[in-house]
Protein backbone atom coordinates (compact mmCIF):
# COMPACT_ATOMS: atom_id res chain seq x y z
CA UNK A 1 0.00 0.00 0.00
CA UNK A 2 1.22 3.52 -0.69
CA UNK A 3 0.24 6.87 0.73
CA UNK A 4 1.19 9.75 -1.53
CA UNK A 5 0.35 13.37 -1.89
CA UNK A 6 1.59 16.92 -1.81
CA UNK A 7 1.96 19.31 1.08
CA UNK A 8 1.16 22.73 -0.39
CA UNK A 9 2.69 26.13 0.34
CA UNK A 10 5.34 25.14 2.87
CA UNK A 11 6.98 28.39 4.00
CA UNK A 12 10.77 28.56 4.19
CA UNK A 13 12.22 27.89 7.68
CA UNK A 14 8.78 26.97 9.02
CA UNK A 15 8.12 23.42 10.21
CA UNK A 16 4.99 22.05 8.54
CA UNK A 17 3.39 18.77 9.58
CA UNK A 18 0.46 16.84 8.13
CA UNK A 19 -1.32 13.73 9.32
CA UNK A 20 -1.28 11.18 6.53
CA UNK A 21 -2.68 8.10 8.30
CA UNK A 22 -5.40 7.85 10.94
CA UNK A 23 -6.64 4.45 12.05
CA UNK A 24 -9.12 4.03 14.91
CA UNK A 25 -10.53 0.60 15.64
CA UNK A 26 -11.02 -1.93 18.40
CA UNK A 27 -8.95 -4.31 16.28
CA UNK A 28 -5.53 -3.88 17.92
CA UNK A 29 -3.93 -6.56 15.71
CA UNK A 30 -3.76 -4.42 12.55
CA UNK A 31 -0.60 -2.37 11.97
CA UNK A 32 1.68 -1.06 9.22
CA UNK A 33 5.40 -1.48 8.72
CA UNK A 34 6.94 1.44 6.83
CA UNK A 35 9.17 0.01 4.11
CA UNK A 36 9.96 3.25 2.31
CA UNK A 37 9.41 6.99 2.43
CA UNK A 38 10.37 9.60 -0.17
CA UNK A 39 10.08 13.41 -0.17
CA UNK A 40 10.95 15.88 -2.96
CA UNK A 41 10.06 19.35 -4.24
CA UNK A 42 6.97 19.30 -6.46
CA UNK A 43 7.72 20.05 -10.11
CA UNK A 44 5.64 23.20 -10.36
CA UNK A 45 8.26 25.32 -8.59
CA UNK A 46 8.73 28.78 -10.12
CA UNK A 47 12.25 30.11 -10.81
CA UNK A 48 14.00 31.49 -7.77
CA UNK A 49 15.61 34.91 -7.80
CA UNK A 50 18.78 36.12 -6.11
CA UNK A 51 18.95 39.24 -3.92
CA UNK A 52 19.56 41.49 -6.94
CA UNK A 53 16.53 40.09 -8.80
CA UNK A 54 18.45 38.00 -11.33
CA UNK A 55 17.64 34.35 -11.84
CA UNK A 56 20.41 32.49 -10.10
CA UNK A 57 21.57 29.03 -9.22
CA UNK A 58 20.45 28.23 -5.70
CA UNK A 59 20.71 25.43 -3.17
CA UNK A 60 17.55 24.23 -1.46
CA UNK A 61 17.76 22.00 1.63
CA UNK A 62 15.03 19.99 3.31
CA UNK A 63 14.71 18.18 6.62
CA UNK A 64 11.88 15.66 6.40
CA UNK A 65 10.75 13.49 9.29
CA UNK A 66 8.18 10.73 9.68
CA UNK A 67 6.34 10.75 13.03
CA UNK A 68 3.92 8.44 14.87
CA UNK A 69 2.40 11.35 16.82
CA UNK A 70 1.79 15.05 16.33
CA UNK A 71 4.62 17.30 17.49
CA UNK A 72 5.03 21.02 18.00
CA UNK A 73 7.96 22.73 16.26
CA UNK A 74 10.90 20.27 16.40
CA UNK A 75 13.24 22.21 14.08
CA UNK A 76 16.21 21.81 16.41
CA UNK A 77 15.47 18.18 17.22
CA UNK A 78 13.79 16.68 14.19
CA UNK A 79 16.82 14.54 13.33
CA UNK A 80 17.45 13.50 16.95
CA UNK A 81 17.14 9.72 17.40
CA UNK A 82 16.26 10.17 21.08
CA UNK A 83 12.83 11.47 20.03
CA UNK A 84 10.74 8.28 20.13
CA UNK A 85 7.94 9.68 18.00
CA UNK A 86 10.22 10.11 14.97
CA UNK A 87 10.71 6.98 12.87
CA UNK A 88 12.13 8.31 9.59
CA UNK A 89 14.66 11.03 8.77
CA UNK A 90 16.42 12.79 5.92
CA UNK A 91 18.41 15.90 5.21
CA UNK A 92 18.41 16.58 1.48
CA UNK A 93 19.85 19.19 -0.82
CA UNK A 94 19.13 20.13 -4.42
CA UNK A 95 20.54 22.68 -6.80
CA UNK A 96 17.96 24.64 -8.77
CA UNK A 97 18.68 26.90 -11.73
CA UNK A 98 17.25 27.99 -15.05
CA UNK A 99 18.26 26.09 -18.17
CA UNK A 100 19.74 28.78 -20.46
CA UNK A 101 18.55 27.01 -23.63
CA UNK A 102 14.89 26.50 -22.61
CA UNK A 103 14.34 29.05 -19.83
CA UNK A 104 12.78 26.29 -17.69
CA UNK A 105 13.61 25.74 -14.05
CA UNK A 106 15.42 22.47 -13.43
CA UNK A 107 16.32 20.56 -10.29
CA UNK A 108 19.45 18.50 -10.08
CA UNK A 109 21.31 16.61 -7.41
CA UNK A 110 24.65 14.82 -7.19
CA UNK A 111 23.07 11.36 -7.03
CA UNK A 112 19.99 9.45 -8.17
CA UNK A 113 16.42 10.62 -7.56
CA UNK A 114 15.82 7.71 -5.17
CA UNK A 115 18.97 8.44 -3.15
CA UNK A 116 18.15 12.14 -2.88
CA UNK A 117 14.55 11.66 -1.78
CA UNK A 118 14.62 8.59 0.49
CA UNK A 119 14.30 8.79 4.26
CA UNK A 120 16.18 6.51 6.61
CA UNK A 121 13.49 4.39 8.30
CA UNK A 122 13.65 2.74 11.72
CA UNK A 123 12.66 -0.78 10.62
CA UNK A 124 11.84 -1.81 14.20
CA UNK A 125 8.94 0.65 14.45
CA UNK A 126 5.37 0.02 13.39
CA UNK A 127 2.50 2.46 12.85
CA UNK A 128 -0.58 1.38 14.79
CA UNK A 129 -2.89 4.39 14.65
CA UNK A 130 -1.39 7.62 13.24
CA UNK A 131 1.39 8.72 10.92
CA UNK A 132 2.57 12.28 10.27
CA UNK A 133 5.10 13.76 7.89
CA UNK A 134 7.00 16.92 8.78
CA UNK A 135 8.94 19.17 6.42
CA UNK A 136 11.24 22.12 7.06
CA UNK A 137 13.13 23.60 4.11
CA UNK A 138 15.51 26.48 3.61
CA UNK A 139 17.69 28.39 1.23
CA UNK A 140 20.72 30.23 2.56
CA UNK A 141 21.15 32.83 -0.17
CA UNK A 142 17.58 34.04 -0.63
CA UNK A 143 16.06 36.83 1.45
CA UNK A 144 12.44 36.08 0.60
CA UNK A 145 12.13 32.60 -0.83
CA UNK A 146 8.72 31.59 -2.13
CA UNK A 147 6.69 28.86 -0.57
CA UNK A 148 7.33 25.43 -2.01
CA UNK A 149 5.07 22.44 -2.49
CA UNK A 150 6.57 19.10 -1.40
CA UNK A 151 5.51 15.71 -2.73
CA UNK A 152 5.75 12.53 -0.68
CA UNK A 153 5.21 8.81 -1.09
CA UNK A 154 5.17 6.33 1.79
CA UNK A 155 5.25 2.58 1.20
CA UNK A 156 3.46 0.54 3.88
CA UNK A 157 3.11 -3.17 4.46
CA UNK A 158 0.06 -4.21 6.46
CA UNK A 159 0.92 -6.74 9.17
CA UNK A 160 -0.83 -8.56 11.99
CA UNK A 161 0.53 -8.16 15.52
CA UNK A 162 -0.63 -9.09 18.99
CA UNK A 163 -2.66 -6.61 21.03
CA UNK A 164 0.27 -6.38 23.49
CA UNK A 165 2.75 -5.55 20.70
CA UNK A 166 0.32 -2.96 19.36
CA UNK A 167 0.08 -1.29 22.76
CA UNK A 168 3.87 -1.24 23.13
CA UNK A 169 4.28 0.33 19.67
CA UNK A 170 1.62 2.92 20.46
CA UNK A 171 3.35 3.87 23.72
CA UNK A 172 6.64 4.22 21.88
CA UNK A 173 4.87 6.24 19.22
CA UNK A 174 3.54 8.86 21.62
CA UNK A 175 6.89 9.76 23.06
CA UNK A 176 7.29 7.27 25.89
CA UNK A 177 10.84 6.11 26.49
CA UNK A 178 10.55 2.34 26.46
CA UNK A 179 13.75 0.37 25.95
Amino acid sequence: MTLRGTIFDVVRDTFTQERILAYESRDRTRAWKITGCFVWPAEKVAPLFSKDGAIDSNTISCDATLWTDSVDDPINGSLDLAENRSIGWCNQGWKVNVDPTTGKTRWWAPSSFKDMTELVIDVDRIATNELYIGIDWGSAILDDAPTLDWSFMIVLEEISITAQASLLQQLKGIGQSIQ
